[in-house]
């Protein structure tokens, strides 16, 4: 992939994934993934280098599925090479799904680790009038989870409360010389709260309604 803008602005990725999965008696699931990114964003601001990023992850996971129970745990390793400065991080996740009444009411959990590159493509798409010299940095990103899931003759229903703590959260803010235009900042520990409900009901086959509050 690669991407470039009338502000001489470029940034180029190679991305590849690999997984295998094996089944046992189909209960028993075992995963191993790997990741190679690498980038390279190169700024037009005179003076500024390059920032090359490689990221290298693998690692694995174990899945157990039956009728009462779901659980998946799983772990990432992750190399990085962020101009000559090595980094090693680890990344684990863990989901349990347990069927408290037939498949009326289910209790779920999560809690999970992990790295988000931030990339200049990325911010141009969601904020199109951000500034052509910005600074990219990862955030790492870690969410716990719960809530209650089911369904009734056609009635479907999910309610789930999250926190999620991120460090690192890139923000925009209007540049000071420029009001029509943002900065990227990063704050250093930001938490986010979050409660979700959705409830759905299937007419048929090819037609379902579902209703979504989001805060």
């Amino acid at each position: 992939m690669f991407t470039n803008d009338n502000f001489n602005v470029n940034e180029w990725f190679v991305n590849y994934d690999l997984d295998l999965t094996k089944v046992l008696k189909n209960k028993h699931f075992f995963n191993v993934n790997g990741n190679v990114d690498i980038s390279n964003y190169i700024p037009s601001a005179p003076g500024r280098g390059d920032l090359e990023r490689e990221i290298f992850q693998f690692g694995g996971g174990y899945t157990f599925n039956n009728d009462d129970w779901k659980l998946n745990a799983g772990i990432i390793f992750a190399v990085g090479d962020i101009n000559d400065q090595q980094q090693f991080n680890v990344y684990p996740k863990i989901y349990s799904e347990k069927r408290l009444y037939k498949n009326h009411l289910l209790f779920y959990t999560g809690w999970s680790r992990r790295l988000i590159k931030n990339t200049y493509a990325e911010f141009v798409k969601e904020n199109p009038y951000i500034n052509y010299d910005i600074m990219l940095e990862y955030s790492r990103v870690e969410d716990r989870m719960a809530g209650f899931k089911g369904a009734y003759k056609g009635f479907t229903y999910n309610a789930r409360f999250s926190n999620k703590v991120v460090k690192q959260l890139p923000l925009y803010v209007n540049d000071s010389t420029d009001m029509k235009r943002f900065d990227i900042v990063y704050d250093k520990n930001t938490t986010v709260i979050n409660v979700n409900l959705e409830m759905g009901y299937e007419w048929d086959e090819k037609l379902k309604s579902l209703l979504t509050f989001d805060l």
